[in-house]
Order: structure tokens, then sequence, then C-alpha cells
């Protein structure tokens, strides 16, 4: 598409050429007339003469609105390419190719600075020579103009009412170049017209004015709405719609009939369809369409009902209400022990809302009614028991078997709670404590709590806690939010590894008990408890008491009469543990003293040994080394147990008597102890007897028998026995110191001879009776 330009004071078809703005006819001669050739030197940009252009160029040209002026300009390059000089008004000719055309425009001059108008609309080829220099050819773009003028593409101007018509127009810029008309405005003065972009349907007749609008281009004409021939279409009605509301699921049967005017007209059997007023189609799961009409509609809310039989169509709107309450919405599922407040509904069976009315009574299974407020659907109660409830819905006192179930768990927490506690651990052993909460109404339920313990070697991890090896008490504090509950936890001792049992001294009285403790460690060292362990003692008869063996001290006793070493041993399992002890004996029960060994006689002059012989009420006898003896006759000397008794004054009878006396203390009491009556002699040499070794039977035979004097040189008195068989022989002493016996002759055999010595008042004893054998033949 061109555009029609003019070249200033010249009309060239329907061209529009570039012009000089202001060329006078000699310049333009005076720019024919340059001779063809290399372009003369001139002046570059800063001033300078004798530059030398090797080159020409035209500069970009923005795009050119169509019928308006724009300029250009032409630079001068030398032989680098650099620009050197503005050679616009050095121009010899003047090319100028335009959209459509196959040959260009040639202006022979072109002086001055360039001045030209827009050509035909699209894309401009300039070209353009400085003597023997021609530029490269250079496109630019014109554009069309704004819209100057519009023109009708149809002029009818009669139209029935309720016809539509399209008012479709051409545009021109101001150089009568086409242009697109969309976005031209249609409007009407007939406000009972409707318009639709440039199309108007036609309301009430009359004359009104079409104005179309495209920028600042206006066309208008008058036109003529004549009414339209009045049809009588045939109508779809309904015959008896039914009263209004309809419960949901209750069938209606729907009828219809067609008439044209007041007379009616044969149809098919309609289909019925049900639609919301905004035109969506009901569920079909809401929908029961039967034949003949009967239809169900289960969905509450307001609908059309619509009949179609061929191209007629009757529609009949149709409120839907809610059926009888089937079951509760908007039951909480769970709800938190304690006060509560839910707004509740209900539904029909069918999904329906219902509104609960004042008559609604809601409870549970568990006997608690609850209060239900009709106008704000709100149901508030208080619920104490975790667990799960049942409510029961009696709307108009009516129950329902639809019974939503609600758990209820537990409420605000007030107190914290240890579920069976390990309150005894094993030292060195763990346990995992399961921490509730309790609320207000003696519900229990988790909670998340940390738990911490008093003692620092105690080691927790979550709820579980490996205790230290050290036995004792502590106590695990279980914190949630600002609650906490303490637990006492006893930690001990685990199994026995060592024992040790602990007289209370290392002997005992006879008769009596000894105390001693016994204690046992873990591998730890905690002190475990003696319950079980059992003490024997290897002592006879003795007897041990561990009645009092309990807890982590063992007291116990054990009894025993016998003196002596035994060995207490403690058993717990596998673990044993010993002690040596003794029993010593009781206090004295009974005394004695042993004398020497002659019975109750002593020679004077000799050391004789005493023992006092004590033992306790239990025959244990008594070590006596430390009692004291002394004698009745103050010369007699004791050295610890050994006297050397006094020679005797009486040296007739070379005798005295004494008593001997012991004193011993033993356990706080002193026992006194006397030997009475021993008789104190001096002592006597031997006798000696000779007698023949044969003798002839019946023949008497002499025996001599001899005594000396005593250690203290008195004379023995008293007289000899000389005895053989039964007889005896007896001789007084005097002052010899041999004396002969006539023995009787003797029958045949052997026969014994004994000398004793008779002395006079007391018998000697010991080695005062000498023997003899004779052979008698």
């Amino acid at each position: 598409m061109s555009a029609t330009g003019a070249l200033r004071g010249h009309t060239i078809g329907r061209r529009a050429v570039a012009v000089l703005s202001a060329v006078t006819a000699a310049a333009v001669i005076a720019a024919a007339s340059l001779a063809l050739g290399a372009a003369p030197a001139r002046a570059d940009t800063t001033g300078n003469t004798d530059v030398v252009v090797a080159s020409i160029r035209i500069r970009p040209i923005d795009p050119v609105v169509a019928g308006s002026q724009f300029t250009f300009t032409v630079d001068g390059l030398d032989s680098s390419g650099a620009v050197v000089a503005d050679v616009t008004d050095d121009l010899t000719e003047l090319d100028l190719l335009q959209p459509g055309s196959t040959e260009p425009i040639v202006f022979p001059s072109y002086a001055v600075h360039s001045a030209l108008y827009g050509t035909y609309v699209g894309t401009n080829t300039l070209t353009v020579h400085d003597g023997d220099l021609v530029s490269d050819p250079l496109d630019f773009e014109v554009v069309a103009g704004p819209p100057a003028s519009l023109s009708w593409t149809n002029t009818t101007s009669s139209f029935e009412s309720g016809t539509s018509f399209a008012f479709d127009t051409r545009a021109y810029d101001a150089q009568n170049d086409p242009l697109p008309s969309d976005g031209a405005v249609v409007t009407s003065t007939d406000p009972s017209d409707s318009v639709d972009g440039t199309s108007v349907t036609f309301g009430d007749p009359g004359t009104r004015t079409i104005t179309v609008t495209l920028g600042d281009a206006t066309l208008s004409r008058d036109v003529e709405v004549t009414p339209a021939p009045v049809v009588l279409p045939a109508v779809l009605s309904f015959i008896d719609p039914p009263a209004l509301p309809i419960e949901a699921g209750s069938p209606w049967q729907y009828l219809v009939r067609a008439t044209q005017g007041d007379e009616p007209v044969p149809t098919d059997a309609p289909l019925f369809t049900v639609t919301s007023p905004d035109g969506d189609a009901l569920a079909p799961k809401y929908l029961v369409v039967g034949p003949d009409g009967d239809i169900t509609i289960k969905r509450a809310g307001s609908w059309l009902v619509t009949a179609t039989s061929g191209d007629l169509t009757a529609s009949t709107p149709v409120t839907i209400t809610a059926s009888f309450p089937y079951r509760l919405s908007g039951v909480p599922t769970q709800l938190q022990a304690g006060a509560f407040r839910a707004v509740l509904g209900a539904v029909d069976i069918y999904g329906n809302a219902v509104q609960l009315n004042s008559e609604t009574d809601i409870g549970d299974e568990d006997g608690t009614e609850y209060s239900f407020a009709a106008g704000t659907s709100t149901l508030t109660g208080t619920i104490r028991t975790a667990g799960k409830h049942r409510l029961i819905l009696r709307p108009d006192g009516v129950e329902l078997d639809y019974r939503p179930t609600v758990t209820v768990t537990l409420g605000a927490p007030s107190s914290l709670s240890f579920v069976s506690p390990a309150l005894s651990v094993t030292a060195a052993g763990s346990a995992t404590y399961s921490i509730q909460g309790v609320d207000a109404y003696s519900n229990r339920g988790a909670v998340t709590a940390k738990l911490t313990s008093s003692n620092p070697l105690d080691t927790v991890s979550g709820t579980t806690v490996t205790f230290g090896r050290i036995a004792g008490t502590r106590t695990l504090t279980a914190t949630s939010g600002s609650l906490s509950k303490k637990l006492a936890v006893a930690v001990v001792a685990g199994k026995t590894v060592a024992l040790k049992i602990v007289p209370a001294a290392s002997s005992w009285e006879a008769g009596t008990s000894l105390a001693f403790t016994l204690t046992g460690t873990d591998a730890y060292g905690n002190a475990t408890r003696m319950d079980q362990a059992s003490v024997d003692s290897s002592g006879s008869g003795d007897g041990v008491d561990t009645s009092r063996v309990q807890g982590t001290v063992g007291a116990g006793s054990v009894s025993g009469r016998y003196a002596g070493r035994r060995t207490l041993t403690a058993t717990l399992g596998a673990v044993h543990a010993s002690v040596v002890v003794s029993v010593a004996p009781s206090r004295v029960a009974t005394s004695s003293i042993s004398g020497p060994a002659l019975g109750t006689l002593a020679i004077a002059g000799q050391k004789v040994t005493f023992v006092l012989n004590a033992y306790d009420r239990f025959g244990n006898r008594i070590d006596t080394s430390a009692a004291r003896f002394s004698s009745s006759t103050a010369g007699d000397v004791f050295v610890g147990h050994t006297v050397q008794f006094l020679t005797p004054t009486d040296h007739v009878k070379g005798q005295r008597r004494t008593t001997i006396s012991s004193v011993f203390t033993w356990r706080g009491a002193t026992t006194q102890t006397t030997f009475a009556n021993l008789i104190i002699a001096n002592d006597n040499a031997a006798l000696g007897m000779a007698a023949p070794k044969t003798a002839s039977a019946g023949k008497p035979f002499t025996v001599t028998v001899t005594i000396g004097k005593g250690t203290s040189g008195y004379q023995p008195t008293g007289s000899l026995r000389l005895a053989y068989d039964s007889k005896t022989v007896t001789v007084a002493l005097g002052s010899a110191s041999s004396y002969r016996i006539t023995v009787p002759g003797l029958s045949k055999g052997t026969h014994t001879l004994r000398a004793t010595y008779l002395p006079t008042g007391y018998v000697y004893p010991g080695n005062t009776t000498p023997t003899a054998t004779v052979s008698v033949g």
C-alpha cells in the first residue's frame, strides 16, 4: 500500500517525491552542471582544507510518517573509512526507489541540506551521488499516518426491529493511504439498541443515528427501524407444578403441554433436566428421573426443572428442603477433657444440612447431657472422662441410630505422674520411665517431659536413666512446661562378691555369747544386704544367732560352752568369709591342789611343785599359772608353785604337819584352795637285807637287816618287820644299825622275804621295804 506525496510546487503522478525545501532554479541548474569526475578538495569537519573524500555514506534514517517531512545526512570518508567531511550539500544526484517500483526516481541535483516528504508506505531505498562517488543504498521505512477519514462498506439504512447489522467502514490517513479499521467504535442514539463491537441489534422502531469513530475520524448516518411482523411461537409450559418447597427425596410428577396462542400443538415426549440457576447440572447421584415425568431430587437448594420437546423448552423453579436429620455434622472427632464449645449441624440421609431446632437434645452413652443452642447451632458441655464417647442425637425427641464417636484426650495437665516407675535399680543399671500428665479430672495421658537426675554421675537419655556405680538415693525430676514431678529412686548394690565377718572380740567367756557384724560388697564396693547370709561355727555345741543379720550390716552372735579355738564362717551364695575366735573358761566352779607324788607325805629338804586344778561349770580347765601358793609353816618358801620344806623339829617322830593354800583370782573372783594336813618327814637311808639264796627245807636260817640314820641325824625308832609267806617276825629297834633275824625252817620251794621299817607313830612309805628271794630245797 502506498501513500500519495506531493513535490513542493509540482505533481508527479501518484508518487510523493523528494524535493528541496528552498532550492532556486539557478541552484538546481548549477548542481546539474557539475561535471562527473574526481571530487574536488574540500574542508574537513574541523575546517581544514584539501581533504580528499574517498567514499560517501548515508546515515541511518528513522521511520517516517507518510506525508511528513524528514531529513538525512551524508558523510564523506577517507581511504581508511574514517568520517572526514559532511558532503550533504555537495551531492550531485539522488535516487529514490519506492515500494512497488522497480525503477528509482532520479533527482539530478541536491543542494544545501536534504529535506524530503514521506513517500509510499513501506520500505524505501535511497542512493546518493557526489560526483563519481556513489553511496551504498540505504533502506528506511515510511509508515501510515493516523486515520483522517472513514467510508461505509454498506449503505443500507432501513432495518426491522430485533435484527442485527454490522456497520463496517474503511479508514484512510491524510495521504489517502488505506488503514485497518480495527478498533472502530459504533454507537446508537437509541438506548433500546444493543451494540456488540460494530454490530447493532435494533430495539424499538424509529429513527436513530449510527456513528462510527476511529481515532479522530468519525462517520455517521441515520437509519430507520420498522416494527417486526408478529408471529406467535409455540410455547411449552408446565401443568400444575408442585407446591413449594419439596422435601429432599420426595418424588413429584411433572407434566407439560405445547400451545401456539390458545391452540395446543402436537409435541414429542419431553426430556427433563435439573440445573442450578447458574446452569450447572445436578449431579446424577442426587437426581432420579423416572418415566412419565416422575422426578426425585435429593439435593437441597433452588433448582430449575427444564422440559425439552423438540425446539421447545420450559423451566419451572423448585425449592428442595432437607429431609429429617440423619446424622450430626461438624462433630469434633477429638476433644480435650474439660469444657468445650462446638458449632454443630445436622444432615439428612442425602447429606443436606438440617437446621436443628430448640427441641433437639444431645447427650452421650455415658449419660452426660449437653446444652445445645439451636439459634447458633452451638453445643457446649464438659466431658470429664478421657476415652471414646458416642453422642446421641434426639431431634424433636426422636433418637437417631447414627451415633458419632468423639475421642476425649487428656485435658490441660495440672500435674505430672510417673507410671509404674522402677523405684529400686541395681548400681550401674538402667531404667526407662514413663511420664504422664494428670488433668483436673484425673485423666492420665502421655506428655512430653524432660527428665533429670540429682546425681551428676547418672546419665539421662530421653526418659532412660543409666545410674552411676555408687548406691544411694537420688531424685529424678520430670519437667513439662511449668509442671514438675519428683521421684525418689534407690540405687541398690548389685550381687555380693565379697563378705567380711568382724567379731566384737577375739575371744569370749564360756556360757556367754560373742557379737559379730557381717557386711558384704558388690563389684563397685557398695554395701549389699545380708538377709540371706548364714554363719556357722566349727566349735562343738556352739550356737549361732543370725536372726538380726538384716540390711547391709548384719548383727549376730555366737555362743559356746567349751573352751578352745573355733572358726566362724559366713556364707552368701558362693561367697564365703571366715574368722578365728576362741572361747575362754568361765568363772571357777571347782578347784583342788595336786601335791607331790608321795601323796600326803613330803620329805624335808626336797623341792615339791604344787598344781592348782581349777574348772568352770562346763568342765573347762582354767589356766592357774597366776595362782599364788603359801604354807602354814612360815619357814616353807614358795618360788612360784614350787616349795622346799623345812626339816621337822620333832626329832622323836621325825615329822611335822602343814597346810598348803592357794589364792587365785579369775574373771574378778578370788578362789582360795587348801591342801591340808600334809606330813613333812625326814628322809631315811634305805633298808638293807642279806639272805641266803638257798636253804634246806625245815631248817632255820638267818637274815640280816640293816637300817641307816636319817639325813637329819636322828636315830630311827620303832621296829623292823620281816615277812615271809603269811608269817612275820618283828624285832624292836635299838641303837644298832644291823639286826639278825632267824627264819624258821621253810618248806621246799621259792619264798620271798620282805623287810619293812615301822617308824614310831606313822607309816614310812616308799623305799623302806627291800625284798629277797630264797630257794628252799
